[in-house]
């Protein structure tokens, strides 16, 4: 029968997170507003090209096991004044025990060096047909990126999962505060990487 989704959700919030996304892809569908919102997780069918079992967590569809998340939405490069005042969403230390964002194909994933005070976006780079800015984008960020509380953020960018067909981050807070992790995914659902980031 295998691992449930109300045993992925039970998974996600222990202290076998990283162990967890090893083994099994947890993909993410993001929402566009920041903010604590419902969530459901979900096991998909296996298809045959798939290496990894594939948990869902979705916004949008009732599906199997609800929860209750923080958002951490995406932001275009563009509309942000200046790489230098990065606007980030601090995660609370009540209320929802998870963080979701959306899948990373080409962007940034940022977030403070204080796990009881953690500050995180998630940017975009800028579109222009036929290039992949995503590169240029980590570049920038590590050589004067700051959030606007001047806090200089640690960066999970493109040049850590250029080499995969996707990222997937997520957080979770226990008793010494936030953690992070990202989970780098070939095409065929196979998992490249996964690694604790905070």
């Amino acid at each position: 029968m295998g691992v449930s989704s109300t045993h992925a959700l039970q998974f996600l919030r222990s202290h076998n997170t990283l162990d967890f996304l090893k083994n099994y892809v947890v993909t993410i569908n993001g929402r566009a507003a920041a903010g604590e919102a419902d969530y459901w997780i979900y096991k998909e069918a296996r298809t045959a090209a798939d290496k990894s079992d594939v948990f869902r967590v979705i916004h949008h569809l009732p599906n199997e096991t609800k929860l209750r998340a923080h958002t951490v939405p995406m932001v275009n490069r563009s509309a942000l004044a200046s790489i230098g005042n990065i606007q980030g969403h601090a995660l609370p230390t009540t209320g929802a025990d998870l963080m979701m964002t959306g899948m990373l194909t080409a962007c940034a994933f940022l977030y403070s060096t204080d796990k009881q005070n953690m500050i995180c976006a998630h940017i975009q780079p800028e579109t222009t047909p036929g290039q992949n800015k995503g590169l240029k984008l980590g570049v920038d960020i590590m050589n004067g990126g700051k959030f606007s509380t001047n806090d200089v953020p640690l960066v999970f960018s493109h040049r850590d999962y250029n080499w995969a067909h996707h990222a997937n981050v997520l957080g979770v807070r226990r008793l010494d505060g936030w953690s992070i992790y990202a989970q780098v995914v070939d095409q065929n659902n196979g998992i490249l990487a996964a690694l604790q980031l905070i």
